[in-house]
């Protein structure tokens, strides 16, 4: 039996680079955006909101109301610079707000994209 050739190890992430198209691998480093929203937004905040969305740029929270949002929002710039910085692939261009009253009492509605 002849001796197997090995080819040179690549790492998983430059394969799946030459595998996926640009704008999966965009969408799929975004959702990484979702576990990290505790961390940039701090617990609090994240025991009173919940990313639902990740699509072309546009990061969709929902909050328990309306005040969260306008606490949230002012905190937008910051909110990017930390989700780009810590997210490799992905761009967040937008956060987008909306309230979910479920979100108060614990019960999660089901979600889909705007």
């Amino acid at each position: 039996m002849p001796a197997r050739q090995w080819r040179r190890v690549e790492r998983i992430g430059s394969l799946i680079e030459d595998v996926l198209p640009a704008r999966v691998r965009r969408n799929m480093a975004g959702w990484q955006a979702l576990e990290l929203w505790s961390r940039v937004a701090g617990a609090e905040a994240a025991r009173r909101s919940a990313v639902v969305a990740f699509r072309d740029g546009r990061l969709t929270v929902e909050v328990v109301n309306s005040a969260w949002i306008q606490r949230l929002s002012a905190s937008n710039r910051r909110f990017m610079q930390e989700l780009n910085r810590a997210v490799d692939g992905a761009r967040v261009d937008e956060i987008v707000y909306r309230v979910n009253p479920a979100l108060a009492s614990g019960r999660l509605t089901e979600h889909g994209d705007q």
